[in-house]
């Protein structure tokens, strides 16, 4: 997504996050989505407190995660930009779908058949 957002003028911030633990009870569950982030690849650091200040200095806390690889991002403008990119293409909109085969055709994977003002075309 930083890549698309990058590639098509779409604001974003690769500011991290931070997942923490408020008491000792869920330390446990912390460690739970540590192990999945890890599993799906995704980098995280286990901190304690003083160090979840730096990211964070009014967090109140018995552990945390530092997910650095988190980024926000402006989500119109990731939509403005999907319609855009889409505009440039042969998109139909309000038109059914009368068939969708496999093709072997340079440039493209999927032939579609669509119907439009009474017409059809492949």
């Amino acid at each position: 997504m930083v890549a698309f957002a990058r590639d098509n003028g779409v604001p974003h911030d690769r500011c991290g996050k931070l997942v923490v633990a408020t008491d000792d009870a869920e330390i446990a569950r912390l460690d739970v989505l540590a192990e999945r982030a890890e599993a799906n690849g995704v980098p995280v650091k286990r901190i304690g407190p003083a160090q979840a200040r730096e990211h964070e200095p009014n967090v109140s806390c018995v552990a945390a995660l530092w997910v650095e690889s988190t980024a926000i991002i402006d989500f119109p403008a990731v939509c403005a930009a999907l319609v855009r990119l889409l505009g440039e293409h042969d998109l139909r909109l309000n038109t059914p779908v009368l068939g969708i085969r496999p093709v072997r055709a340079a440039g493209s994977r999927w032939r579609r058949r669509a119907g439009s003002c009474g017409r059809t075309r492949w």
